[in-house]
């Protein structure tokens, strides 16, 4: 094996539509569509053009955007808990 990523066509197959159920990838052409939800799309709008930045700044970026989906949820979490259930 070595080592290097063959295309065996998965990933083409990936970006189209698909009527499969998943999802198509992102490309980064268009505004990504608004989840409703203020962190959530504010995440989205960082990875537009992340795909023109350069490789070594992506784990970056990633990592911000994990740091805050991981905050939004804990807040919607903590909004939406009730009472301790005895």
């Amino acid at each position: 094996m070595s080592g290097q990523f063959e295309d065996d066509g998965e990933h083409a197959a990936a970006t189209e539509s698909q009527d499969d159920g998943r999802v198509a990838a992102y490309d980064g052409g268009q505004d990504p569509v608004p989840t409703g939800h203020q962190a959530v799309d504010e995440v989205l709008r960082t990875m537009q053009g992340l795909q023109h930045r350069p490789v070594d700044e992506h784990v970056a970026v990633f990592e911000a955007a994990h740091e805050k989906l991981r905050a939004a949820l804990a807040e919607a979490a903590d909004r939406h808990s009730g009472p301790p259930a005895r």
